[in-house]
Order: C-alpha cells, then sequence, then structure tokens
C-alpha cells in the first residue's frame, strides 16, 4: 500500500492511520431536457426507459440511490459503462443518458441548470471518503507533512 490512499472503505486501524475526510452524497441526475421526457412524477419504468450511463456495469453508485427511490433493487443495465465520472457528467449535461454522480461533483452543473437531481439531497444515500496512511510511513517527515497538508484542505488542523 502506497504511504498515503484515499479509499471508501473503513481502514484497518492496527496499521493505518485514517481520517473520514469527507461524506459524499449520490444523486441521481440528468439533464432539464431528458427530466421532461419523464414528467413531473418519474417512475422506474420511465426512468428504465432512458440511456443509463454507469461508472461500472455492476452500478455501485446507481443501486443504492434506485433502491432509495423505487423501493426495490434496480433490473436496469447501462447503456454505456465509462469508468470516469467528469466524462459521464459531461455526456448527462449534453442530454445523452442519466446517471448517479458524488454531490460534490456535479454541485456546480446543479447550481447553473446544467442538470437536475432527481433525489432529494437530504435522504440521498451517502458514502464516507478517508484519507488512510501507513502507520510506519509516519516516520518520515515528509509524508506527515503532506498527510497534514492534505488533511488541512479539509478542514482538519494540526
Amino acid at each position: 500500500m502506497p504511504a498515503l490512499e484515499d479509499t471508501a472503505s473503513m481502514p484497518d486501524e492496527h496499521s493505518h492511520g485514517f481520517a473520514r475526510i469527507l461524506t459524499e452524497r449520490f444523486l441521481l441526475v440528468l439533464s432539464p431536457k431528458m427530466a421532461e421526457q419523464l414528467g413531473p412524477h418519474p417512475t422506474a419504468e420511465k426512468l428504465a426507459g432512458l440511456p443509463l450511463i454507469a461508472f461500472d456495469e455492476d452500478l455501485p453508485l446507481v443501486r443504492p440511490v434506485w433502491t432509495a427511490l423505487f423501493q426495490f433493487a434496480p433490473t436496469v443495465q447501462a447503456a454505456l459503462t465509462i469508468p470516469e465520472s467528469r466524462i459521464i457528467q459531461d455526456l448527462l449535461i449534453k442530454g445523452q443518458g442519466w446517471s448517479v454522480l458524488p454531490d460534490y461533483q456535479c454541485a456546480g452543473a446543479l447550481a447553473s441548470g446544467k442538470l437536475i437531481s432527481l433525489t432529494p439531497s437530504e435522504g440521498a444515500p451517502t458514502n464516507n471518503l478517508y484519507l488512510v496512511w501507513n502507520k510506519a510511513s509516519m516516520r518520515n517527515p515528509r509524508i506527515v507533512h503532506v498527510r497534514d497538508f492534505i488533511l488541512a484542505l479539509f478542514g482538519f488542523s494540526s
């Protein structure tokens, strides 16, 4: 494992130090034009009729949001899988489909009206992100400095 790493899974406390740096909310997002196709009361059937652009074929981001919105697991399949969320966001803005993105990534597009969320922010599924470091590597002052610098970016003080 590298000296510093970010992860979405809880690290082993015996060999690693960590700090929760961010809680992301997952939002189902699409362009305003595509949202119009769904009408005022989107249903699972209507949404399944539109192209899904996913990060991964297993739908790890889509599954919790879909289940929260519709109370059952998704049976949809991605029309496209692209393991790069910035590309997915660009395609969504251009009206090419719908997807689930972390709130911090699509906040600007939501604020400007380029994307619309069907997920209420307060009820959105969340995920914690951690900065993780190998405790043994903390003997190196440079690594300690980098860790502290990153933590300061997220509001932690040394």
